[in-house]
């Protein structure tokens, strides 16, 4: 009988390696066969041979019947490549949300397991995502990869990868941003924010004098805004298998995300920066003013007066005004009446879109301030009034393989240097002694 060695073995004083072919008598290769040293090779050659037959008939089976039939074509196929899921749930036509997450779920883990060895679902779910993007045009079907290659997400599962928004910034389309060179800039001002004493420009007096008396002088008083630039920083890493197994190409999504989050930092410290480290935003600044709840008013409300008294307070006079407030303040904004006359919204206006602005100028909503109730949860800008220093080349965008080559990580950077505050130091005493600011809010209720 023919065996096959399965290991290295000496017979009669003679080597022979493993996988060795050899012809000995029946009894003895049984006896290697059962020891586990050797395998029957006759099954196997005999195997080969019926293997042989079959593909050599369905051959001339297949000519046959394309010669009988020049326009037919026959195709073996897998009836598994119509499986939306490729292979990691069970065929079917349609799937609930908890299906698609354990499908997807099994999907990962394999991408996740790939260096270890490729699994067969996932040999077989690239080479699908490969038959897909080579189809011909005209079909209607797109399938997208990272340009790097790797594997396509199932596309059953593609509908699951969704998109976040980040709000418009607030303050820097309003601001005055002045572009600078070097990280510091100073700005000259003029000192005024008193006229109490019947003074301008933080010192100018005129005075009506008779004929031949002496003169009084006086002068302006100057002071010095310094604006120096803080760094303002996003760091990620994201590995190979990520970059390459995406839906999407995650390199160019995300480095445009890395920079959306810092604009969103620093439109958040523009608002309630505390200067250290870090711009000095228009609540904390000494431009604010904060107007006290009505009598007996209850927590967590607005009233019209509320509105009425920051709008009286105030300093602003140009276009740059606007309202900026928490959502949770429109239920109270929509109800605010003066007697029981409505004043923002009026009858029947909940059938369309509220409006969006509020004594005439701009309301704009924001998660960046507190929810009603808490202080400042609206406020009212003089956005000319906010200054920002940007460095003039702009925010550094780099990504680099290089910094955790040994994890197989790439990274990515965004680096800005920004700074902003008020214009104005304090608040502004007028000739009667009314005290007014160019930002304005209401007091915790």
């Amino acid at each position: 009988m023919k065996i096959k060695l399965i290991n290295d073995l000496e017979i009669g004083g003679v080597k022979h390696l493993a996988g060795t072919v050899l012809e000995i008598e029946s009894e003895a290769g049984a006896d290697l066969i059962a020891k586990g040293a050797a395998s029957d090779y006759s099954v196997e050659e005999n195997e080969a041979k019926i293997k042989s037959i079959v593909d050599s008939a369905v051959e001339k089976a297949v000519e046959k019947v394309e010669k009988a039939q020049p326009h037919s074509r026959i195709e073996v196929k897998d009836l598994s490549d119509e499986d939306p899921t490729h292979g990691y749930l069970e065929t079917k036509s349609s799937y609930t949300e908890s299906e698609l997450h354990y499908g997807l779920g099994k999907f990962c883990l394999d991408v996740a397991n790939e260096r270890s060895g490729v699994s067969e679902l996932l040999a077989k779910s690239r080479e699908r995502a490969e038959k897909a993007v080579q189809k011909a045009a005209g079909d209607g079907q797109a399938v997208g990869r990272d340009a790097d290659g790797g594997f396509t997400i199932p596309p059953a599962f593609n509908s699951m990868m969704l998109d976040a928004s980040l709000e418009a910034a607030v303050v820097r389309p309003r601001a005055t941003v002045i572009p600078i060179g070097t990280n510091v800039i100073d700005l000259p001002a003029v000192d005024d924010y008193d006229h109490s004493d019947n003074t301008v420009y933080g010192g100018v007096q005129a005075y009506w004098k008779s004929e031949e008396s002496q003169l009084t002088s006086s002068k302006a008083k100057f002071r010095n805004i310094e604006l120096k630039l803080k760094k303002l920083t996003a760091l990620g890493y994201a590995t190979t298998e990520m970059l390459r197994w995406s839906p999407v190409s995650i390199g160019g999504w995300l480095l445009p995300k890395f920079a959306e989050a810092v604009a969103w930092k620093e439109d958040c410290a523009f608002i309630a920066g505390s200067g250290v480290g870090e711009p000095l935003g228009i609540k904390n600044g000494g431009d604010y003013l904060e107007v006290g709840a009505e009598a007996g008013q209850a927590a967590d409300t607005i009233v019209f007066a509320n509105i009425a008294k920051m709008y009286a307070q105030n300093k602003g006079t140009d276009a740059s005004m606007f309202f900026f407030a928490h959502k949770t303040t429109f239920p109270q904004l929509s109800q605010m009446t003066v007697g029981d006359s409505p004043v923002w919204l009026p009858a029947n206006s909940a059938a369309g879109r509220p409006g969006q602005t509020l004594m005439g100028l701009p309301l704009v909503y924001t998660e960046k301030t507190g929810v009603v109730g808490d202080a400042g949860d609206i406020v009212l800008a003089t956005g000319s009034q906010y200054l920002i220093a940007d460095d003039q080349q702009g925010p550094e965008l780099a990504q680099s393989m290089h910094l955790k080559f040994d994890y197989d990580q790439t990274a990515f950077k965004v680096v800005k240097f920004v700074d902003g505050q008020p214009a104005h130091r304090t608040t502004f005493t007028d000739k009667q002694g009314s005290v007014f600011a160019n930002n304005t809010g209401i007091a915790a209720r």
